[in-house]
């Protein structure tokens, strides 16, 4: 899903996805979790987690600032239709410093959630110096119990691969963490 599935709604921004700020007290990454999940399997919409989250599952460490999944973008009204109150932003084409993507926003018990589509994504490869495709294949997938639930997992090579394009700071910790 690119830019045309939301007419005059794509934005330039500095990194919607990517706040600069760790979790704080009143966040349960938990509970936020076990509710995007319910209605994700509810609905049987595919999804895959990535980002911290998923580093976390392959034994990184780190705070986390969101949870983050993929999921197919023609998928995302139903996700607007069963938690429209949650409705942060989006879904709508954001362009950042590090992505291009169709996303959206949720919060839940005061939990960021994002949620992109997994089609049309592309990243900036800082090794590269430019904007590459990301490829993101939603059945290739570890499934790992995170928070009790086991769920669809980003693969611990795709996920490495995929912060070593990105190299930000929350990457290259994790990455430090991974290869460890």
């Amino acid at each position: 899903m690119g830019p045309a599935a939301f007419p005059g709604r794509a934005m330039t921004v500095p990194d919607p996805l990517h706040p600069r700020r760790a979790m704080t007290h009143g966040q349960n990454p938990e509970r936020a979790f076990r509710w995007i999940v319910g209605i994700l399997e509810d609905r049987a919409i595919p999804f895959l987690l990535v980002g911290g989250l998923a580093a976390r599952a392959h034994g990184a460490s780190r705070d986390l600032a969101d949870i983050d999944f993929y999921i197919p973008g023609e998928r995302f009204p139903d996700i607007v239709a069963a938690a429209s109150e949650y409705v942060t932003a989006g879904p709508e084409h954001v362009v950042s410093e590090h992505w291009d993507i169709t996303f959206m926003k949720l919060e839940y018990a005061g939990q960021p959630i994002e949620v992109g589509a997994a089609d049309h994504v592309r990243i900036f490869s800082r090794p590269e110096g430019k904007w590459v495709p990301e490829r993101v294949d939603l059945e290739d997938a570890d499934v790992k119990e995170v928070f009790g639930l086991p769920v669809p997992v980003m693969t611990r090579e795709r996920l490495l691969a995929y912060k070593q394009r990105l190299q930000r700071p929350v990457d290259l910790a994790d990455i430090r963490e991974l290869e460890a």
